[in-house]
């Protein structure tokens, strides 16, 4: 039987190059509801695979998308070419309300899946799942609410981050607040050239978590297992979670050679083969590699997950601004007054120019231990990243002499690799960025560039100098970036 038709969807379809967009065929986009208060379809036929969103109108203004996290069929998913169905019961989320005849239209949008949507979406609990990865064009249109718990522990939340053909300034002006401290720890010595302001290029778009990895997604490649038991780290993990839980903590304690290093192990007669020299490559069949995380993120899920660069990572904490904390553009303050740092960031206040150094830390006034937090509770900057700044250092792929950029800065420095390394030698140091909870404000800058020892050998830091004794090694945490490419 010939269903009723409320209307026929309006059509759109995105690309990133000229004639790569699907094309909806009009007569086969039909929108019908055969009972009232039944189910409502939505058909379409798309002549090459794209990705496929919609939204829904109701006298023309369009209908809150928490209304529709119930549709089921091929939507907010890469799909084939060919003819597809979208269902919605608008019983289970809008019972006392009524469709009405010609005033419920909806629109549908194929992107092209090298153009993909704002969002990418991960089910890390069920490999097996037809859909583990869905597209939505803001949070607004995630099942529940960004808040759920969720999306800190069993699904990946990614962003994309526009930035091909983009250039930006990379690095800090010399009168910058922080970038020559006039606090200087023993046995520390600043070098000014390290933040050199330059222009940098990036050429393609890419997807960021929009938080660093937490406990429990860190746990889903790395079959449960925790690189450092949390009771050697923090105690009892209920002492600062409100939940009693630890899952959505910040993974910290991870070294850059667990995520990245590949080749032969330490002291093989072959050198290691480190980025950027072998280009974003991780070789999935070197038994060598079979520990490694970026190799285990890979190859369950079939994403060229890694570490970002230096330079991606800049960008994307910077999102769009030039000063040194993302929101407002306000300076940092050398108190702990409210500031722009405040609102953003969790990181250690207490610091005093000219008092403290790293012999004479500052005493913590309520007797315990301090902590990062809960991802996501601060404010998120304009691409709606968290925590970018502060709660834990994250790791870049660039290797780095702890002194100036690396390289020669053409104007402007297309993908900026860091500097290229072929030894597995300890000493070899990688960037970290955004600073921790453990943090002095002046360190929590986008253009901050600390650095580390690939491994914990000894605990030994090369820079920060943060704490003392084994609270070092608790700071370091990771966040991934893949290619902007609809997955399956």
């Amino acid at each position: 039987m010939k269903s009723v038709f409320f209307a026929i969807a309006a059509l759109s379809a995105l690309a990133a190059e000229a004639g790569s967009a699907p094309i909806l065929t009009p007569d086969s986009v039909v929108l019908s509801q055969p009972v009232k208060g039944k189910p409502v379809t939505l058909t379409y036929t798309v002549d090459k695979p794209a990705v496929v969103t919609v939204a829904f109108y109701n006298d023309g203004v369009e209908m809150p998308p928490q209304l529709f996290t119930n549709m089921t069929g091929d939507v907010n998913c890469k799909v084939a070419a060919g003819l597809h169905t979208i269902t919605w019961n608008p019983a289970e989320t809008w019972p006392d309300q009524s469709i009405k005849d010609k005033a419920f239209t909806a629109k549908i949008t194929a992107w092209a899946t090298n153009c993909p949507p704002d969002y990418m979406v991960i089910d890390l609990r069920d490999l097996q799942k037809k859909v583990p990865f869905a597209y939505y064009t803001s949070t607004n249109w995630l099942p529940g609410t960004l808040e759920d718990k969720r999306y800190r522990t069993t699904h990946l939340v990614m962003r994309k981050i526009p930035a091909a053909n983009k250039s930006f300034w990379m690095g800090s002006p010399s009168d910058e607040w922080g970038r020559v401290p006039n606090w200087t720890p023993s046995i520390y010595t600043y070098d000014p050239r390290r933040e050199n302001r330059h222009r940098a290029h990036l050429t393609n778009d890419f997807y960021m978590c929009i938080y660093p990895l937490t406990y429990r997604q860190h746990l889903y490649p790395n079959n449960f297992n925790l690189a450092y038991p949390l009771a050697s780290h923090y105690g009892n993990p209920g002492d600062f979670n409100n939940d009693g839980e630890c899952w959505e903590l910040p993974m910290c304690g991870v070294s850059y050679r667990s995520l990245r290093e590949y080749g032969t192990p330490s002291g093989a007669s072959q050198a290691c083969k480190y980025w950027p020299k072998d280009g974003h490559d991780v070789d999935v069949t070197n038994a060598y590699d079979a520990g490694l995380i970026a190799r285990k993120w890979r190859l369950l899920w079939g994403v060229a997950f890694d570490l970002p660069t230096e330079a991606q990572w800049e960008f994307a904490c910077r999102a769009g601004t030039s000063a040194a904390v993302y929101l407002d553009g306000d300076a940092i303050k050398t108190t702990a007054s409210t500031n722009s740092l405040d609102e953003v960031a969790w990181y250690l206040d207490r610091w005093t120019v000219g008092v403290h150094t790293s012999a004479n830390p500052p005493a913590n006034p309520d007797g315990k231990l301090y902590l990062p937090q809960r991802v996501g509770l601060k404010k998120p900057n304009a691409f709606g990243l968290y925590d970018m700044l502060g709660n834990v250092w994250e790791w870049c792929l660039d290797a780095s002499s702890g002194t100036d950029y690396p390289t020669a800065s053409p104007d402007p420095l297309t993908d900026p690799p860091g500097m290229d390394v072929e030894t597995n030698d300890n000493t070899v140091c990688r960037v970290l960025k955004g600073g921790s909870f453990l943090s002095p404000g002046y360190m929590c800058r986008a253009s901050e560039r600390a650095y580390n020892f690939q491994t914990y050998d000894n605990c030994v830091w090369a820079w920060p100098l943060e704490g003392t004794g084994d609270i070092r090694n608790k700071t370091c945490g990771y966040r991934l970036v893949c290619p902007a490419l609809a997955v399956r």
